[in-house]
């Protein structure tokens, strides 16, 4: 808990100024997911931050909701969707308790929340997003890779740490080298795109 409520703390302070992950724009490999055709359905935007990816999605026609647990986050991405004429249904919320949802997803979306996650918070973050996403539904998630070096900004994720997290009740379909954008670290990240399906 005092972890929690120390990121929670540090985030918002973070959304006051200009977040090193706030590029204005959604990342590009959401973007090719969409594209491709592969965000479908009711779409979950977990961490939604800033409000870029779910604000495309809408203009897309897509049927979303984001949450994130910044108020000052989702403070931003009420007034951009305000502006943009969207009405998109936002919530300061935990992403381990998303089954107090009482909603059902048939996408979710998740670009830079896992990465933050604790070890222990790993497996209750699975059992989340189980609670909300609909049997033969996509994950798709966007983290920093064990191969970015540095020490700076969030951990870094292994394929192991993905099949250990989703190894019960879950399909990991693919995981791909990818780009997280970013303007610092300056050009980005090394980063993994996954693609998990909901058995």
């Amino acid at each position: 808990m005092a972890r929690y409520l120390f990121f929670k703390f540090l985030f918002n302070i973070v959304y006051w100024f200009k977040a090193p992950w706030d590029i204005g724009r959604p990342q590009p490999v959401i973007k090719n997911l969409a594209k491709r055709g592969k965000i479908s359905g009711r779409v979950l935007d977990v961490g939604c931050g800033a409000g870029d990816t779910i604000i495309y999605l809408a203009r897309k026609g897509y049927e979303v909701m984001g949450i994130d647990f910044v108020p000052r986050a989702i403070d931003i991405t009420s007034r951009k969707a305000e502006k943009a004429g969207l009405e998109i249904p936002l919530l300061v919320h935990d992403a381990l308790r998303l089954d107090e949802l009482n909603q059902q997803f048939d996408t979710i979306i998740d670009a830079g929340l896992f990465h933050n996650l604790s070890d222990g918070d790993r497996k209750r973050y699975a059992a989340s997003l189980t609670s909300v996403l609909r049997k033969g539904g996509s994950y798709y998630m966007l983290c920093f890779s064990d191969t970015q070096g540095g020490f700076v900004g969030p951990r870094r994720i292994s394929k192991d740490d993905i099949y250990r997290t989703f190894n019960n009740g879950w399909d990991v379909r693919s995981i791909r080298k990818a780009k997280y954008q970013a303007y610092y670290p300056i050009g980005g990240a090394h980063a993994w795109i996954v693609s998990i399906r909901k058995n």
